[in-house]
């Protein structure tokens, strides 16, 4: 934690840089420590990089490399011996356990080269078995839980064994287990192998059979009897008497009288019978992360095959990661699944230039034939709008502003969709008008060059002070905005006796 005895260095600027330096470390004590980097632009400093490392004691002359190893925890009784630095250490394997009891041990081991410290202990387990008794190898098996009924059969010691396959005329039919182990010459058993068979019962002479049924109507099921072959075809009139929708066919087999195939099951859909009214999707809900409650909707009409561009408004919502939640409902009132998708409200940093141009589109839709009417609200309720020097597109899906004034921050805009007694109303937008700090000539506020569409704010305007310029406004006359929202790091610095409005406030 020296910081006071830090060292510092200048480097040539750039993106890279390769920190090549001897450091000493005369003035340390042996063992663990931490190295801290920091770097510094201009009066910025970066995060600090820490790193361990550890400083061994000075080397001695302690002789010839060495190992030891002893058994289970009798440390006192290790052996020890040098291996003259070789990089390949033999333990010969005629290391005596005659000693030891029989069953489960740890040979423990670790190694020193010279002049170094000792290594880690590696262990590893081992097992001395018991003298070989001299009996007879032999195996054992027996069926399920039926340990009793267990059959033993001396045997030939050999790497290779096969079991009679006659022996499972022993049980009935159906899913059991095998069990087997063997015994060697040395008198101990094995671990005992199991494994699942089916045995299937005898076969009668009965025709081949399928069985289905639809849904979870298993009661409803239809069995027929078939000739036995490889192909099978299932008429595809059976489904007249289910209702249009959604379904399930299961279906299954059995042959020669044996047991019943799985049961194998589809999804299929039934559409509407030929002359009934085509449906459509009549209307979207849409909410965002869990606001269910307080949903948004965009109405349609007679768009069987609906391809429509939802403008969600997202003004409202924090910076940072949300959810947005859709659902379509058609005329018959049918909803479908929630479909979602996560996305990024960012930071608003720049705005479109030139800045006091818009566009916005209805947001819902009737059919190609509805009239479309735009309105505005100027805080009086909404009227009517007709193309102007200021408006385009007042009866179609897009309206267009145009060089519309500052003054007419806030003003909020709809659509209005009428086919015949139908009537659907888009959503509301609201016009804003924003301007960013670039600072890319000087600090002057009252330069349209240092703002990003080259014009300098007004009362009307919302002001964007974003890090990372090269210079920060300073206020030299009079001026005002509407608001401005400044990022750290930034500074704005008015002159004495000069003065910022924001009106908004």
């Amino acid at each position: 934690n020296a910081y006071a005895n830090g060292i510092s260095y200048n480097v040539p600027a750039g993106i890279d840089y390769n920190i090549q330096k001897m450091v000493p470390t005369n003035t340390i004590s042996n063992g663990l420590h931490v190295m801290h980097f920091q770097f510094k632009e201009s009066t910025s400093h970066s995060i600090i990089v820490s790193s361990l490392f550890y400083k061994s004691p000075t080397a001695s002359n302690i002789g010839n490399g060495r190992y030891e190893h002893w058994i289970d925890n009798n440390y006192s009784q290790k052996f020890t011996k040098s291996n003259n630095n070789s990089s390949n250490v033999i333990v010969l394997d005629s290391l005596s356990f005659t000693f030891l009891p029989e069953g489960l041990h740890t040979f423990n081991i670790r190694f020193r080269p010279s002049n170094a410290l000792w290594s880690s202990v590696h262990s590893s387990f081992f097992y001395k078995p018991p003298a070989a008794s001299g009996e007879q190898t032999q195996y054992q098996y027996w069926f399920d839980n039926d340990y009793n009924d267990t059959l033993r059969t001396s045997i030939m010691t050999n790497n290779i064994f096969m079991l009679l396959d006659s022996l499972v005329n022993l049980v009935s039919s159906g899913l059991h287990t095998f069990n087997i182990r063997f015994k060697t010459n040395d008198g101990l058993w094995s671990s005992v192998s199991s494994s699942f068979f089916y045995k299937a019962g005898s076969t009668t002479n009965t025709p081949a059979k399928y069985q289905y049924w639809f849904d979870n109507n298993w009661q409803d099921s239809v069995t027929i009897n078939i000739a036995n072959g490889s192909n099978f075809i299932l008429l595809d009139t059976l489904i007249n008497y289910l209702p249009a929708g959604l379904h399930t066919l299961h279906v299954r087999f059995k042959i020669d009288g044996r047991d019943w195939s799985s049961v194998v099951s589809n999804f299929f859909y039934k559409d509407l019978a030929a002359g009934l009214t085509p449906n459509a999707i009549a209307r979207c809900v849409y909410w965002y992360d869990n606001n269910w409650q307080n949903p948004k909707i965009v109405y349609y009409g007679g768009q069987a095959n609906l391809i429509s561009t939802v403008n969600a408004d997202v003004s409202e919502l924090n910076e940072g990661m949300h959810r947005i939640s859709l659902m379509f409902r058609d005329e018959l009132g049918i909803w479908g699944g929630v479909v979602s998708d996560s996305f990024n409200r960012v930071a608003i940093t720049t705005s479109a230039c030139p800045f006091n141009n818009r566009q916005y589109i209805s947001g819902t839709f009737l059919s190609n034939n509805a009239t479309r009417q735009w309105q505005v609200d100027s805080g009086s309720g909404f009227t009517n709008i007709a193309n102007s020097i200021y408006y385009d597109g007042a009866n179609s899906d897009t309206l267009q502003i145009i060089n519309a004034p500052t003054s007419w921050y806030g003003y909020r805009y709809r659509c209005i969709l009428i086919d015949d007694a139908i009537t659907a109303t888009g959503p509301v937008y609201s016009l804003k008008f924003s301007l960013a700090w670039i600072g890319t000539v000087d600090s002057a506020w009252e330069n349209p060059a240092n703002w990003n569409c080259n014009i300098v704010p007004d009362s009307n305007v919302d002001v964007f002070i974003n890090s990372g310029a090269s210079r920060y406004p300073q206020i030299s006359t009079d001026v005002s905005c509407r608001s401005i929202t400044s990022k750290p790091g930034t500074s704005i610095i008015v002159a004495s006796g000069k003065k910022l409005q924001i009106s908004g406030y």
